[in-house]
């Protein structure tokens, strides 16, 4: 509606970009974020550059300062209840993701380049801390093909096809986080096929059993 509007010519830079953040955020919910300060940004652009009527100082109506002083505080408010010392969250909650004593002694226990399925949340970590091993999925949900997530899905949930979802991803380890896969891990301890090598308050390391 803004470029309907105006007569002048919205430049073709601005358009491009307005386009590229518009695909990304349809890609992926995240992208939504930058596409909102993108847009926010060259619209205000466009509206400054349109020409107004000209008004002395005089004439001028002098702008309330109310409604900013309302938005800051309420933004200044928001930081400081969402600030990490209010204790919302126990250190242990801050640190799921990242179970270093974890992922510290998977690598110690697997050769690398092991096919390690590990918990979702776990992904970006294990990533990040045990580069050698390859990991199932990760917090990048919009890289991350459908079906694989589907597969994930059929494991975690756990679906009648858990089993064959392993065995064709030929997987020969699995770091089960112990409340996101609580389901799966009794069958995983029944199941001859893995053994538990390494457990602790983080979650359950199985390794598959040759033969």
């Amino acid at each position: 509606l803004l470029f309907a509007r105006r007569t002048a010519v919205v430049p073709w830079v601005m358009i491009v970009r307005l386009g590229v953040f518009f695909v990304l955020a349809m890609m992926a919910a995240r992208a939504a974020v930058w596409w909102g300060l993108v847009t926010t940004v060259d619209a205000a652009a466009l509206l400054a550059s349109r020409p107004r009527p000209a008004t002395s100082d005089v004439d001028r109506p002098r702008e309330s300062m109310v409604p900013a002083a309302i938005i800051i505080g309420t933004l200044a408010l928001a930081v400081v209840a969402f600030l990490p010392w209010w204790g919302r969250t126990s250190v242990h909650d801050r640190l799921s993701l990242a179970p270093q004593e974890f992922s510290t002694e998977v690598a110690r226990r697997l050769p690398p380049g092991s096919r390690l399925l590990v918990d979702q949340g776990w992904g970006s970590w294990f990533e990040y801390d045990v580069p050698e091993m390859l990991v199932f999925v990760d917090s990048r949900f919009e890289v991350v093909p459908r079906k694989i997530w589907e597969d994930y899905g059929a494991i975690v949930t756990p679906e009648a096809s858990w089993h064959d979802v392993l065995a064709r991803w030929n997987v020969d380890a699995i770091a089960a986080e112990k409340t996101r896969w609580k389901k799966v891990i009794p069958l995983l301890r029944k199941d001859p096929a893995w053994r538990v090598v390494l457990e602790d308050d983080n979650g359950v390391l199985f390794i598959r059993q040759l033969g």
